[in-house]
């Protein structure tokens, strides 16, 4: 089997990831906590960070608690006894994560770690927090489907979301959906088509977050120079950056992830801004997902844009997997911190 086709089939497992990811986390919580937090933080980097922003996003105007991500190795001051911390790490072995896991632990927050390995699992287990523990061996951004539906589960048990099954549902029905022709030509279409550009990435809530993925896919997967706006923000200062293109050189794509429930002026600005830009881009394209809900939607967009990079990948000629700078990077690591923080992956 090519590396192409390996990386395929591993984008192509999300809706089940997201099937499994949820029955473990329900499997390892067992029954409600004593007492709902009064916030609470998911705290991961790369690809473990994600499924945080997708969780934030997705279930903000639902949530029963504040729900915020952080992406460093420090917590914020106002985390204490009465909040919980959710640290996620796939390889259990990420120095920032585990930093901010014992941070939490030493001021007595509740915490819940979704991982696969150690010492992530241990640490937390040891000082009497709860871990969910999830399939190991596959790269850390070819898990996010465990890793979501674990972090759902913890997020559910904890008080913090209502019961989000329809929404793991409905969204592996939509990866399952995409995966069956693997994105189909608008995946390979796309992947093709910015495998010579610097790609910039936008969306809005739940999207901003996808945005984000496929920007970390074309990197990791098709080692393509990407990058990601958040609407509407983007719009405020970016869409004047663009008429710069002309004295980079090069090619440049723009990608606008759109939903039917994107508020009006959303709808405006992904609109208008294609129009604005037409003469600097190279290439513009405004998706829109497919489903039900918004969950489904953003979910088959996710899935999409994952086997889009995957066709970037095998249109640049570059292996999937290799990753060997940020490998580098985490030695890097592991020789400037202790033993216990010594990240390997995310």
């Amino acid at each position: 089997m090519s590396r192409y086709e390996a990386m395929f089939e591993l984008v192509g497992e999300l809706g089940a990831q997201l099937r499994e990811g949820y029955a473990a986390g329900q499997a390892a919580l067992g029954g409600a906590p004593a007492a709902r937090p009064r916030t609470a933080t998911i705290s991961a980097l790369g690809g473990s960070a994600i499924g945080g922003s997708l969780a934030e996003a997705l279930w903000r105007d639902v949530a029963r608690t504040p729900l915020s991500v952080n992406r460093s190795a420090t917590l914020p001051g106002w985390i204490g006894p009465d909040d919980l911390v959710l640290p996620v790490s796939y390889s259990g072995a990420t120095a920032e994560t585990l930093a901010a896991a014992t941070s939490a632990l030493e001021r007595g927050a509740g915490v819940i770690a979704v991982t696969a390995g150690e010492p992530l699992g241990g640490l937390v287990s040891a000082a009497g927090g709860q871990v969910v523990r999830v399939r190991g061996g596959l790269p850390p951004r070819a898990a996010l489907g465990i890793l979501f539906g674990a972090l759902a589960a913890a997020l559910e048990h904890a008080g913090a979301v209502p019961t989000v099954a329809d929404d793991i549902r409905a969204a592996a029905h939509a990866c399952d959906v995409v995966a069956r022709d693997r994105g189909g030509s608008l995946a390979s279409a796309l992947g093709e088509s910015v495998a010579t550009a610097t790609t910039w990435v936008y969306g809005s809530g739940p999207l901003a977050a996808v945005a984000r993925r496929f920007k970390s896919q074309l990197n990791e997967n098709a080692k393509s120079t990407a990058a990601f706006g958040e609407l509407p923000e983007a719009d405020h200062n970016e869409i004047v950056g663009w008429a710069g293109t002309g004295r980079t050189g090069g090619r440049h794509a723009a990608i606008h992830l759109a939903d039917p429930d994107d508020p009006p002026t959303i709808r405006a600005s992904i609109a208008t801004t294609p129009r604005l830009i037409d003469g600097d881009a190279t290439l513009r394209r405004v998706l829109t997902g497919e489903g039900q809900t918004r969950t489904a939607r953003a979910f088959w967009l996710l899935s999409l844009l994952d086997h889009a990079s995957v066709y970037t990948a095998r249109s640049a000629g570059v292996d999937p997997f290799e990753i060997d700078r940020i490998a580098e990077l985490k030695q890097a690591l592991a020789a400037a911190t202790s033993p216990l923080r010594a990240g390997r992956g995310d």
